[in-house]
């Protein structure tokens, strides 16, 4: 059954039963004001009929209505909320969607009602039914309406003779129960008025039954899963890594704002590059092979479009939260994007711009026929908007940089490659020649530009296009000169076949040789034929001159257009180094020779297009906030894994559709001025098109986030938290992929579900059970503060019995604790957290739990503490790379090593285990981790093994000696260079792969201090990069290095 049918199915219980609690509404007693009946809806209620049996000390008469809800939600989850309760089908009504930016410790404070509730059960008062909604409003609303109804003529007699509940009489109309009945009829008033604020707001955060059924559905039966397989093509192919799935999959919903706003929180240009991107994404597009790639980029204009003619972008600007400033040099592609992101992240950010406008290349080099100014100006407007400052008309040199240095904590080049390359023929100094950049500049800023009537562009790239169509506007006859034929040509197609229509001529395998003039003007030009040969370096044939062929062409005007590079002369003197092509000398992380000083986009790759400048600036951004936060630069992401066409579901499979053609202005409109020639879709089209998509996982797209009236599904992983999915199916209904599905069976549950407070409360437990010697024997001490990984608030129990002393702050000997703010949320502010990066917890002392005065730090038996499990750890040997960093990671010392067959593995003894999952943090494998912690009761079962054998001093290498690798069908053999390796022991984690690794023996173990270390014998080491590939470390703690340029 899909998820259209389980709504429609979900609805009509729903009214059954709302229809249910308006007769009993409608038929509710008074009594003397203070007996509520329990009525057959309340009966189902478990909280009532619990609290009923410790209040009248009845078991029997709601035992088994408390089963039957138990049993319900055991089976499948909060459907009690989601379908029955008809308090949450009254709120469902009406009221925003989703999450808007109430603080998550609301969450809590029906748990609080819970308690407050059985106390008072406990103590034998009925006052606690009052707090059950369906009674609340049954008692306060029926006690309002009923005696003024009943008293008007005509529909009193109407009630009492359908016997429907005879008039209040007796004390029940008295004063008291009046006010009582008021109160609770303004408590349901105050329920409803809550869910304009947030949908659903009491079932949320105050209902105390929710919490009662939200603590039994973590152990539901049915869960809700997401398929999350890899990545389709289109976003692994766009350059700017754009969101392709995710965008098509809101505009498919006609959500077209929210489409932009997901592509613009990545890319600043969505507009623009909706306009002018050679969208490569489509190459790749799954669709393409059923019929047509998805018009990727004429929806990504559509969306652009739609939002700039509806008011703007809807991303909120974020405060500055950060107190180093950045600078930006270039209000280019690559600049802005720098900018918008690193303001995105907290930073204050200014921009430096040379030319009188913000836009670079954008604005100077591409014609308004292909981007409008004033779709640039709406993204720059938006940039602007979102808190960063542009300065235009401001020329930056090495004197200026170093101003800039002296008063920012950063700086980012982006400075685009804005110098045009010479022909080097005779005859280029004279007056009439022009070269590309600088002939689109001037026209796109001052909308005039010097051109004769006979026009000849050299070249065969965007730039000559664009500058020859301009040409073609201004009223020149215009023939372009290219030195091969038409398929080598660099521009892109379209523009080609477009200029072909307008009426420009092109000259294939010709080039100039000599510019001929008179009285210092250009009159003619001189060519050669020229036919192909062999392929030169870019994979093209090279043009090869055909002696005897020149020819000379009448012309007034030459603009060339070769090719473009970055003018460095400005850079002469601050220390940043060039390449031999010209462009900025960076390492991986995009840092140029200068510290603090970051480059991207053309100054450092060369000329290229908006989304590769928009790509590089996001790789830029990402190793300029960890420098900013005092952090070694990250690797490179591992790639992810392409989804290919044969893995589409039967189900997905589409019926063919061809995609719209592009829409553009006829040709002889087209020249009359500069209109932009390419239209785009209609409504109707956008959204057949969004549609068209065939994407088949996790698009990744919110839809469900925002659809979810309870928030159960994280906004960023697109999991449900089991404590608070009612099972709706709303999101299986909206899910445009289908990725989202609900599956029964006790399938293992990862404690990923679980609250993260919940881990680090058992962290805290296997801290006081260590540090007494109450786990397993020899629990040894911690020296890598990376291994700590869940830092925090601790859990429930520690937050109500801990009194903000600080002591144990004061005690602790390692520095691992501090005091939080109010980041943690009102309840935690002001209590102990863990800090790794401030220092490290050797679980060995309990300082702190022996200092504690209100034991909210517990030296308590592991026996005991393990009340509070959620479950053990598994280790995945498929995935496992034997690290073995799981084992002294373990707080409880519950992992062991075990021989299986003739490899050592990880193994979880489950009786020690506390599930707190330090270990899956520590785990480096990629992805998933190879270790997991699993709810209790779904661990996968682990197959036999055998005790690892002590290791010998026999089994160890002697010194000079290389350990023999592992027998493989044909051993590669390594490849040395001229570097030799070197260990970073700040980076280290001894897991000794590199020892073990190492085919020539160049590094073993050795003492240093408490611990051992693995060292490398430079005379030894050929500098193969075997150890740096399998060290697990990011970053590496083992790299490759210049002899002479080894750390000391």
């Amino acid at each position: 059954m899909n998820g259209s049918l389980w709504r429609r199915l979900r609805q009509v219980v729903q009214f059954v039963v709302l229809a249910l609690f308006l007769y009993l509404l409608a038929r509710a007693k008074g009594g003397n004001g203070f007996g509520i009946p329990l009525n057959s809806l309340s009966r189902l209620n478990p909280l009532l009929g619990i609290s009923a049996m410790l209040a009248s000390r009845s078991l029997i008469l709601n035992f088994l209505p408390i089963l039957i809800t138990v049993a319900i939600t055991l089976l499948v989850g909060r459907v009690w909320c989601g379908w029955i309760c008809p308090v949450g089908t009254i709120l469902d009504l009406y009221g925003p969607r989703g999450r808007h930016g109430l603080p998550l410790k609301l969450r809590q404070v029906k748990y609080y009602i819970l308690f407050v509730i059985l106390f008072m059960a406990i103590l034998g008062s009925m006052a606690f039914m009052y707090l059950d909604p369906i009674t609340a409003i049954i008692r306060g609303v029926a006690g309002v309406i009923y005696p003024p109804l009943a008293k008007v003529p005509g529909i009193g007699p109407a009630l009492k003779s359908l016997a429907i509940a005879p008039p209040i009489t007796g004390s029940a109309a008295g004063p008291k129960a009046a006010a009582i009945s008021i109160t609770l009829a303004a408590v349901f008033l105050l329920i409803l008025a809550l869910n304009f604020i947030e949908r659903r707001f009491w079932c949320r955060y105050l209902c105390p039954l929710g919490a009662t059924i939200g603590l039994l559905s973590r152990w539901a039966w049915l869960k809700r899963s997401v398929r999350k397989e890899g990545l389709q093509p289109c976003r692994l192919d766009c350059p700017a890594g754009t969101n392709v799935t995710g965008f098509l999959a809101l505009a498919s919903k006609g959500r077209y704002g929210q489409a932009s706003d997901l592509i613009r929180q990545t890319n600043p240009l969505t507009t623009v590059c909706g306009h002018v991107c050679p969208h490569p994404c489509e190459k790749g597009c799954n669709r393409g092979e059923c019929d047509q790639a998805v018009s990727i980029n004429a929806m990504e204009r559509f969306v652009g479009d739609w939002v700039r003619q509806h008011g703007g972008s809807k991303l909120r600007p974020l405060p500055v939260t950060k107190s180093k400033k950045v600078a930006v040099i270039g209000a280019g592609p690559a600049g802005l994007t720098a900018a918008f992101l690193l303001r995105r992240l907290g930073y204050p950010v200014k921009v430096f711009e040379k030319l009188p406008v913000a836009g670079g290349m954008l604005v100077a080099g591409i014609p308004r026929y292909r981007l409008p100014r004033e779709v640039l100006e709406s993204d720059i407007n938006e940039i602007r908007r979102q808190g960063v400052e542009i300065e235009t008309g401001v020329a930056v040199d090495a004197a200026k940089l170093a101003e800039l240095r002296k008063a920012y904590d950063a700086i980012f080049i982006a400075v685009g490659a804005h110098a045009s390359r010479k022909l080097n023929v005779p005859g280029e100094d004279l007056s009439g020649v022009v070269h590309g950049v600088d002939f689109l500049r001037e026209l796109n800023l001052t909308d005039k530009a010097p051109v004769g009537s006979r026009v000849a562009v050299i070249g065969g790239g965007d730039v000559a296009i664009d500058a020859a169509r301009s040409a073609l506007r201004l009223g020149s006859e215009v023939t372009i000169f290219y030195r091969r034929s038409r398929q080598e040509m660099p521009a892109r197609a379209e523009e080609v076949e477009e200029a072909e229509e307008e009426g420009v001529k092109f000259q294939y395998l010709a080039t100039p040789t000599r510019i001929i003039g008179e009285n210092g003007r250009v009159v003619a030009m001189e060519c050669i034929r020229l036919e192909l040969g062999e392929p030169d370096a870019s994979g093209r044939r090279r043009p090869v001159p055909v002696a005897g062929s020149e020819f000379t062409v009448a012309i007034d005007t030459i603009i060339p257009a070769i090719g473009q590079y970055t003018d460095t002369a400005w850079l002469q003197g601050s220390g940043i180094e060039t390449l031999d092509n010209g462009t900025l000398k960076t390492d991986a992380a995009g840092m140029t020779t200068v510290a603090g000083v970051f480059a991207a986009g053309d100054a450092v790759s060369g000329p290229a297009t908006v989304t590769e400048a928009v790509g590089a600036a996001r790789k830029a951004v990402r190793a300029m906030d960890r420098y900013l936060r005092g952090e070694s630069p990250l690797p490179e992401e591992a790639p992810k894994r392409r989804i290919p066409f044969s893995e589409m579901p039967a189900a997905r499979k589409p019926h063919k559709q061809d995609r719209p053609a592009v829409a553009t202005l006829p040709a002889a409109e087209r020249i009359k001025g500069f209109a932009e020639v390419r239209q785009p879709l209609t409504p109707p089209q956008a959204l057949a098109e969004a549609r068209r998509c065939i994407n088949w996982n996790c698009a990744e797209c919110t839809l469900c986030a925002q659809i979810c009236p309870m928030g159960a599904i994280d906004p960023q992983d697109f999991s449900s938290h089991p404590s608070e999915c009612t099972v709706c199916m709303d999101c299986v209904a909206v899910c445009p992929g289908g990725a989202s599905h609900f599956g029964g069976g006790w399938a293992p549950s990862p404690v990923a579900e679980f609250d993260p407070s919940r881990r680090q409360l058992l962290i805290s437990a296997a801290v006081a059970a260590a540090g007494f010697g109450l786990a397993k024997a020899g629990v040894g001490q911690r020296q890598d503060q990376f291994l700590l990984r869940p830092p925090g608030v601790y859990g429930p129990d520690f937050l109500a019995k801990c009194v903000r002393c600080g002591q144990c702050i004061q005690a602790c000997p390692d520095s691992a604790l501090q005091m939080t703010l109010f980041e943690a949320g009102w309840e935690a502010a002001f209590t102990p957290r863990l800090v790794p990066r401030k220092g490290y917890c050797s679980y060995n002392c309990n300082a702190c739990g022996q200092i504690c005065p209100s034991h909210a730090i517990p030296p308590l038996p592991l026996d005991v503490k393990r009340l509070t499990v959620i479950g053990n750890a598994w280790v995945n040997r498929d995935a496992c790379i034997r690290c073995m960093l799981c084992v002294p990671a373990c707080p409880a010392n519950a992992i062991e090593k075990v021989m299986v067959g003739d490899t050592e593995y990880p193994q979880v003894a489950k009786e020690h285990c506390i599930g707190c999952g330090t270990c899956e943090f520590t785990c480096p494998v990629p992805g998933e981790a190879a270790i997991r912690v699993y709810a209790l009761g779904h661990v996968p079962p682990t197959p036999p093994a055998t005790p690892a054998p002590t290791p010998t001093p026999a089994a160890t290498p002697a010194s000079g000696e290389a350990q023999a690798p592992a027998a493989t069908a044909t051993p590669a053999a390594p490849v040395p260079s001229d570097k030799r390796a070197y260990v970073d022991r700040k980076q280290c984690i001894r897991c000794m792969i590199c020892v073990k690794t190492c085919k020539q023996g160049a590094i073993t173990e050795v003492e240093a201090g408490d611990a051992k270390w693995p060292q490398v014998d430079v005379s030894k080491c050929i500098g193969c990069g075997e150890c740096v590939t399998a060290c697990p470390r990011n970053p590496k703690a083992i790299q490759l290095y210049d002899p002479d340029k080894i750390p000391s």
